[in-house]
């Protein structure tokens, strides 16, 4: 359900009314990561990133999405879940900072903290994303054969000018 218009320079914003714990989560974007965005972007034919084939909203259920992409990199049925558990654990492989990579991920803290912490921490959030950057970098090559374009993959072209 990501917008475009969530967007705002080097910041994705993700509303309060969007977020289990109703707080907005700001995160950074890279120049890495913004380059990749404006990539996709020249796809785009709704105000969504991934919107529906069928309507002009979001894509609720990606059942036949996912599963030719799985086919295509051969490769066992995935969650978006699986997704996130994949990045915790690889983040906190090799960035030391367990609390930082927590608020990358916006999860739950406990009741008397959230009560008293209101902090939104995108400094840190963005020392963690930049350590993830560089790691994605080192795995992600140009022309890698791996690597499925997201945005070719859903059979989308540029838009028109």
């Amino acid at each position: 359900m990501l917008q475009w218009n969530w967007i705002d320079g080097e910041v994705l914003t993700i509303p309060a009314s969007l977020v289990k714990n109703k707080r907005e989560h700001k995160l950074f974007l890279s120049s890495f990561t913004k380059k990749q965005i404006d990539e996709l972007q020249q796809y785009a034919s709704s105000d969504f990133f991934f919107p529906s084939k069928y309507s002009d909203s979001h894509q609720k259920n990606f059942t036949e999405s996912h599963k030719r992409l799985s086919d295509k990199m051969k490769i066992s049925p995935w969650t978006p879940r699986d997704i996130r558990r994949t990045c915790e654990t690889q983040m906190r492989t090799f960035i030391r900072d367990g609390e930082g990579v927590s608020r990358v991920l916006n999860h739950d803290i406990s009741a008397i903290r959230k009560h008293y912490d209101r902090g939104d921490y995108f400094e840190r959030k963005t020392e963690v994303l930049t350590k993830w950057t560089e790691w994605l970098r080192g795995v992600i090559k140009d022309g890698d054969s791996n690597v499925v374009k997201l945005a070719t993959f859903r059979g989308r072209t540029k838009k028109e000018a």
